[in-house]
């Protein structure tokens, strides 16, 4: 309930901010303007075009910031592994429950994550990483697409 209302009045205050240039420690995405400090879920539900999550990625992986995203449903679950793999991979699991941001927006967002730990890790972080993480199944295809065609 507190999660909701929050949202609606970061929704509505954000609605009224329309652009600002960065020197004021603002981002511009999508003609709207999200103070720097907002958390990443709450920028991927404001976000228009969802092609502006991988700039939010990059800017968390920078920031040192990194967020794998899942969706857990009404009753989220949390697996006794997670607390390693988030130490051993320096990222952290945010679960939306059942308010998550738009599908693209998520997936575009999990996609660049994926292609950073690949880069920082090798694929030993895939067999380590939950199942149920967000288009985790699907980043695998497009990977094997992408080797295929080569």
């Amino acid at each position: 309930m507190k999660r909701t209302v929050f949202l609606i009045l970061l929704g509505l205050s954000l609605s009224n901010i329309y652009s600002q240039n960065q020197s004021n420690g603002l981002a511009e995405i999508d003609s709207i303007v999200i103070n720097s400090d907002t958390p990443t879920n709450s920028k991927l539900l404001f976000l228009q075009n969802c092609e502006s999550a991988k700039t939010v990625a990059i800017n968390d992986i920078r920031d040192n910031k990194v967020k794998v995203l899942i969706v857990g449903g009404i009753g989220p679950i949390e697996y006794t592994t997670d607390e390693y793999f988030e130490d051993k991979y320096q990222i952290v699991f945010y679960d939306y429950g059942d308010l998550p941001a738009k599908y693209d927006c998520m997936k575009y967002y999990n996609f660049e994550i994926f292609e950073y730990l690949t880069d920082q890790y090798g694929k030993k972080w895939r067999k380590e990483i939950r199942k149920d993480v967000f288009a985790l199944k699907e980043w695998k295809k497009t990977k094997r697409k992408k080797q295929k065609s080569r």
